[in-house]
């Protein structure tokens, strides 16, 4: 969460380096960074979040001393997992070249980057573990705020994107640091092979989902790496970005709300609680997407620049995901532990995504393959709540306010159709 704020306020200061930088980095060098932070995420991506997830509803939280060695587990397994797969994609990228305009800097900081990065994903979720509400929210406000400073003094200093990239894994390896010192404060445990193998059993059908499913993404951004320049590569991901607030919110409640559904026996009222949640962040994050949409160009000229207006539209199709994002059928699925369901979700999601990228991406451009995410995300859901009524016998009406859903989803469609179609 706070490496998405992060890499955003980067991403508008790089922007306007020409307002800081002697030498001012154009498209095409910013097209490098964001191949960088790309890569970084692609390594990685097919597990972390999802053994993140697995964490959550696998480990008993009211044992400290417990919870606190298994965290340690986890953050052995996740240091040997971002190691193996580094390396792998390493090996990977150079003899196949999955990627196109990558050089030693961009591949050996992505490797790196990824190392360090991954294991301290579980800083946040250990102050979550232990209901450490102050710490939560202080790494909420540090995170960003250090990874601009890291990320803007390397630029700086060596005036090109290379320092960029070497000021982000400076921070990463910080980061790490001080991920291990928390997770290991009350001692450093022996590797428990036998916990680690009964969590990975665990898992593995959450793991399998996230490489069908999350695969889409880098997916789309392999098809624009190699269809288009690094130029377009760069406006694609300016404006291939949630709103912030929309993602961390939606993301923070599921995740809140799984160990309640694991360790319930009466779900009715955690169902009553997430539906009014969901309610009370549909009627927040909707209206403020459809402020972001209406203001979108404006916003993408002047806080970006000229350059960037054309990520706008990107950025709309990127914001009606707010909708799909808030039905949340996958935190009732992952917290009756029926995570087998979600392989046949990502299966479902997975062919729609390539299949219109592909097609619109050659028809339509990048404007194409952003359609095909909002296409594919829907389906996804649509499919979830349909598993989730049959194998879990509860019905949409349970945990989706229904009424506010329909209306809100209406508000901002007809808003984006009417930006691009009457005005």
């Amino acid at each position: 969460m706070g490496r998405f704020a992060g890499t955003l306020l980067v991403s508008i200061l790089l922007a306007k380096s020409y307002l800081w930088m002697q030498n001012p980095l154009d498209i095409k060098e910013i097209g490098q960074y964001e191949l960088f932070v790309f890569i970084a995420g692609f390594i990685n991506f097919f597990w972390v979040n999802a053994l993140v997830r697995g964490l959550l509803g696998f480990v008993d939280t009211d044992n400290l001393q417990s919870l606190n060695n298994k965290l340690a587990q986890a953050f052995y397994l996740f240091g040997a997992l971002s190691l193996v797969f580094g390396l792998l994609f390493a090996f990977g990228q150079y003899f196949f070249n999955i990627f196109n305009n990558v050089g030693v800097v961009i591949l050996s900081g992505a490797v790196v980057y990824s190392l360090f990065w991954t294991p301290s994903m579980l800083l946040e979720y250990t102050f979550v573990l232990r209901k450490q509400t102050l710490p939560l929210y202080l790494s909420g406000i540090i995170t960003p705020l250090f990874f601009l400073i890291f990320s803007i003094a390397g630029a700086y200093t060596t005036q090109s994107v290379d320092g960029v990239i070497f000021g982000t894994v400076l921070f990463a390896l910080l980061r790490f640091i001080s991920t291990s010192a928390i997770v290991f404060r009350s001692g450093v445990p022996k590797i428990d092979l036998q916990w680690i193998k009964k969590f990975l059993l665990f898992s593995a059908p959450l793991v399998l989902s996230a490489v069908i499913a999350e695969s889409s993404i880098y997916i789309d951004g392999i098809i624009v790496n190699s269809l288009f320049d690094e130029r377009t590569f760069a406006i694609f991901r300016y404006g291939a970005r949630e709103l912030p607030l929309n993602s961390i919110l939606a993301l923070g409640l599921s995740n809140a709300m799984i160990p309640m559904f694991s360790s319930t026996t009466n779900p009715d009222v955690e169902l009553s609680e997430l539906k009014n949640k969901t309610r009370r962040l549909l009627i927040l994050l909707v209206p403020i997407s459809i402020l972001f949409l209406i203001f979108s160009d404006w916003l993408f000229a002047n806080i970006f620049n000229e350059a960037f207006k054309q990520s706008a539209i990107i950025f709309d199709v990127y914001l009606l995901l707010v909708i799909p994002r808030l039905l949340l059928p996958q935190t009732i699925i992952v917290g009756f532990k029926r995570n087998n369901l979600l392989v046949w979700v990502s299966i479902v999601e997975i062919i729609t995504n390539v299949a219109l990228s592909i097609w619109w991406g050659i028809i339509w451009g990048i404007l194409g393959v952003a359609l095909a995410t909002l296409v594919a995300y829907i389906v996804e859901k649509i499919t979830m709540i349909y598993l989730t009524n049959k194998h879990i016998d509860i019905k949409p009406s349970k945990y989706i306010p229904v009424k506010t859903f329909t209306l809100l989803s209406i508000a901002i469609t007809s808003v984006f159709l009417a930006k691009y179609f009457l005005f």
